[in-house]
C-alpha cells in the first residue's frame, strides 16, 4: 500500500444488488467508492454532488435500457469532472464506439477478471485511454468506412491549422505518416514534424488517443 489517496469511484449497475456487490468488492481492492446509482436519472446528480474521479457506469440502467449512454452524454454536456468507464456486457463493435463517442475513456466486458477492471480504473484515471487491440481495431475499422471527420471544435479551433486538421483526418482514416505524405504531397519527415506539433497542441501521445479526440470532437459538434 502506498499514502496516495485513493481513487473516488462512482459505480453504477441495473440492479441495486448487482451495484452493491461492485461497490463491495471495489472498497476490498482499495478503491473510495462513493456512491452507487441504478437509475439514469440519478447518475448525473450523484457525480455532481460526490465528485468522483471515475465514473464506472453500466449500459443497462434500472429505468432504461442503454440508459448508461445517456447518464454519459449529460456528464459530458454538463462539465463534470469524472473520467468514465462503460461496463458492456460484450464485444459490440456500436456499443463500443458509442462509448467513446460519448465520453468514455475505457471500456470493460463483464467476462473479464475483477482485477483486469482495478487495472482499468487506475489507467483511466491516470490520464490514458483504456482499450484492447481487439476494440481499438473494431473503432480503426468502422472509422475507416466513414466519411472524413471534423476535428476542430470550439475549444481547439484558434490552434489547430488547416494542414493539422487534414492530417489528423488522415489519421483517423488508418492511414500511415508515409500515406500521408503521398496523400498531400509532403515528405515523410514533414508529416512526422506535423505530428510532433499536434500531439503536443492536442495534449495526447499516441495515434489511439489522436483518433479518439477526433471521435469526440465530432460529437460535441454534433450534440
Amino acid at each position: 500500500m502506498t499514502d496516495q489517496p485513493l481513487i473516488r469511484v462512482l459505480v453504477t449497475d441495473a440492479s441495486v444488488m448487482g451495484c452493491e456487490l461492485l461497490a463491495d468488492r471495489l472498497r476490498r481492492a482499495h478503491f473510495d467508492v462513493v456512491a452507487c446509482c441504478v437509475r439514469a436519472e440519478d447518475v448525473v446528480e450523484k457525480v455532481a454532488e460526490a465528485r468522483p474521479e471515475v465514473v464506472v457506469i453500466s449500459v443497462d440502467l434500472q429505468d432504461a435500457r442503454l440508459g448508461g449512454f445517456s447518464s454519459l452524454r449529460e456528464i459530458k454536456k454538463r462539465g463534470l469532472k469524472a473520467d468514465a468507464v462503460m461496463l458492456l456486457e460484450d464485444r459490440d463493435c456500436e456499443l463500443i464506439i458509442s462509448a467513446f463517442r460519448g465520453g468514455a475513456k475505457g471500456v470493460f466486458f463483464r467476462a473479464e477478471p475483477f482485477s483486469v477492471l482495478c487495472k482499468c480504473i487506475r489507467v483511466v484515471r491516470s490520464g490514458q485511454i483504456w482499450a484492447s487491440n481487439q476494440d481499438l481495431e473494431l473503432i480503426l475499422e468502422a472509422l475507416r468506412n466513414t466519411a472524413p471527420l471534423r476535428v476542430v471544435d470550439a475549444n481547439t479551433a484558434r490552434s489547430v491549422t488547416k494542414r493539422e486538421a487534414q492530417i489528423i483526418n488522415l489519421v483517423a482514416l488508418g492511414h500511415s505518416n508515409r500515406e500521408i505524405a503521398q496523400k498531400l504531397y509532403l515528405s515523410e519527415h514533414t508529416v512526422k514534424n506535423y505530428m510532433f506539433r499536434i500531439f503536443d497542441k492536442l495534449n495526447v501521445t499516441s495515434r489511439v488517443e489522436l483518433v479518439l479526440f477526433a471521435t469526440t470532437s465530432v460529437s460535441n459538434e454534433a450534440a
